[in-house]
């Protein structure tokens, strides 16, 4: 019997090499599945068949790979590389500019290098646009509360007579603060000599009505050729409460309508629908 396992595993030892893990023959259930010769020849023939089955195989897919290379025609691969070298430059490159790509990339870098740049140039501009307003506004409020005047004349002359009248009035916005005034007739001849009573009469009342009043001053000045009135109107000294109980296209205090609100759009109104005109004085 132990002649028969040294057997068995010199035949296992010639198939498998020497790196078959050995087998206790001794195991009852060993035995029983190999108990004689003839069984375990049977088992190393269908090994064996089995190798030779793989290694065949193996052999045909490798032999069909070869052959499969062996298939490929170099006349296409010549008629790719041809049609690839007959190609349009543009429609090579038509999936990749590269000199887009660099005009893109440059124009990426140049933006992210101007937002620094961009940031400082809208603070510069936010900062002198409120400076200007600030400018604009302080002029402006300057000018409104600088006084300023303007000056309305009237002028009539004949053969015989010659009449100048001016104001030159005082304001700050629109409130009237100070209006002088001068009234001239001038006779050239003996006949108009003879209207100056009448010119006097005429003008008189004004200086009568408001005399005493505060803020009113009238100086008259006469000779046979000439009539003179001086006027000096105070309107920060008018007592206004006064004014508007005076009815004055019956009683009046000034040779225009003086107004209560002391509104200088107002008294140019007034002063042009008689023929006054008005200029600014710089």
């Amino acid at each position: 019997m132990e002649e028969k396992d040294d057997d068995i595993k010199r035949a296992i030892d010639d198939i498998f090499g020497d790196d078959v893990i050995e087998i206790d023959t001794s195991n009852d259930d060993l035995n029983k599945n190999f108990n004689d010769e003839d069984e375990f020849s049977n088992v190393a023939k269908t090994s064996m068949e089995n190798i030779n089955s793989l290694s065949n195989t193996n052999d045909n897919d490798s032999n069909e790979s070869i052959n499969n290379l062996n298939d490929i025609n170099p006349n296409n691969l010549n008629d790719s590389v041809n049609t690839l070298d007959g190609m349009n430059a543009d429609e090579v490159n038509n999936d990749f500019d590269e000199e887009e790509y660099l005009k893109e990339d440059f124009v990426s870098k140049e933006k992210k290098q101007s937002k620094p740049f961009d940031i400082k140039t809208l603070i510069y501009f936010t900062l002198g646009f409120l400076v200007l307003i600030i400018v604009i506004y302080a002029a402006i409020n300057y000018a409104n509360k600088r006084e300023k005047i303007i000056k309305c004349s009237y002028e009539a002359e004949d053969v015989g007579y010659k009449v100048t009248d001016w104001y030159k009035i005082k304001y700050k916005n629109n409130d009237i603060l100070y209006v002088e005034g001068e009234y001239n007739y001038i006779a050239k001849t003996n006949e108009y000599k003879g209207q100056i009573p009448y010119i006097k009469n005429e003008k008189i009342p004004v200086i009568i009505n408001s005399n005493g009043m505060k803020g009113f001053t009238y100086v008259y000045e006469t000779n046979e050729s000439l009539f003179k009135v001086l006027t000096y109107l105070d309107y920060e000294l008018f007592d206004y409460d006064r004014i508007s109980n005076i009815d004055q296209s019956v009683f009046p205090i000034s040779y225009f309508k003086i107004n209560t609100n002391r509104s200088l759009s107002d008294l140019i109104k007034d002063l042009e629908r008689k023929d006054y005109v008005c200029t600014k004085s710089k």
